[in-house]
């Protein structure tokens, strides 16, 4: 699930995110982590991880995870 780091981000993890799930947070380098942990903390979440360099990330694609196209199928 991506959501956009910006003025309604607490918004729509409230909405989207159920209660207690665990939070991984990835960022670009020009993105602030602690304004992250901060909003999703006002609305009672923890953040389970940062990842400040998305380039790092494995491809999930690859790793089993359905893709779009899987979905539509």
């Amino acid at each position: 699930l991506n959501i956009e780091l910006g003025e309604s981000f607490a918004a729509w993890v409230g909405w989207l995110v159920p209660f207690g799930t665990p939070v991984l947070v990835v960022l670009d380098a020009e993105q602030d982590p602690e304004y992250a942990a901060v909003e999703l903390a006002r609305i009672g979440f923890e953040v389970a991880g940062v990842v400040l360099d998305p380039t790092h990330l494995p491809d999930l694609t690859t790793s089993g995870a359905a893709t779009v196209a899987d979905l539509e199928a």
